[in-house]
């Protein structure tokens, strides 16, 4: 999904570049008064162009596009939303520490929220003495249950209107022991030499990328998203099939039916 929207800009970029160029070209070989024809018909091309593209993306959307979710992306999406929400300004500059050879790096302003993400953790059951307790096959008796850990999100937030149409937001996520941070008023260090992907939409400083917390705490959160969307497309096949029953749809109309009370007599003794 990150790399067609990356497409995308390029082709946008292009076509920018390439107007301005036809508009120098038209300035200097026509003069003003061809330039201000270009722009007119530009403009008919343009809405032209965006009529015809809008009939083909309504006709896409009717009878040929197929739904699909990007469970990381809208994991993402909904994080940044969230800080949205909370309307925090970026006051502060989020930045990377380096170490004894390297500088620091800045990464621009952030905002900021923490999260809860779930961990699993298998323990051997003991008795009151502390001794491990067997099952009837002589094995240990495991234990297992879920707590959560304490999550911090830093998401990037580039300032600029060309930034924020040709950028996404990047969402770091870190432990709360690596990083200094105390107020959005103040700038905020990370304790890493650079940032390494965790998968395709969050990134984690270098020496977090194989820690389990993260790594298993993220896996988990997907797993709950996929079986909400499993769920989800169940009840709306079944409703769906619901409505295709011809004799169903009638029980439910029979249901719907009632007779109108009469007021007063008029009955047959």
């Amino acid at each position: 999904m990150a790399d067609t929207g990356n497409k995308w800009k390029k082709v946008m970029l292009i076509i920018i570049a390439v107007l301005v160029v036809l508009m120098i070209l038209v300035f200097i070989f026509v003069g003003f008064k061809g330039l201000k024809d270009f722009f007119t018909w530009l403009v008919i091309g343009i809405l032209i162009l965006a009529i015809l593209f809008g009939l083909m993306y309504v006709f896409y959307i009717i009878f040929i596009k197929k739904e699909f979710k990007d469970i990381p992306a809208s994991f993402r999406k909904k994080l940044v939303m969230t800080t949205k929400v909370m309307k925090q300004e970026l006051l502060g500059d989020l930045w990377l520490s380096g170490d004894t050879k390297h500088n620091r790096i800045n990464l621009g302003g952030y905002r900021y929220m923490r999260i809860m993400l779930p961990k699993q953790v298998r323990k051997v059951m003991t008795d009151k003495e502390g001794n491990p307790q067997v099952d009837e096959f002589n094995q240990p008796k495991i234990e297992e249950f879920t707590h959560e850990v304490p999550i911090d999100c830093f998401i990037i937030m580039k300032k600029g209107v060309m930034a924020k149409m040709f950028e996404d937001p990047k969402v770091i996520l870190t432990k709360p022991q690596d990083h200094n941070y105390s107020s959005i008023f103040n700038d905020v260090t990370l304790n890493g030499f650079n940032l390494v992907p965790l998968d395709n939409q969050f990134y984690t400083l270098d020496h977090r990328n194989l820690d389990t917390d993260l790594t298993k705490g993220i896996t988990t959160n997907y797993m709950k998203e996929v079986v909400y969307e499993i769920f989800s497309d169940l009840d709306r096949l079944v409703k769906q099939a619901i409505d295709l029953d011809a004799s169903h749809q009638k029980d439910k109309e029979r249901q719907l039916e009632f007779d109108v009370p009469r007021i007063g007599g008029g009955g047959n003794n």
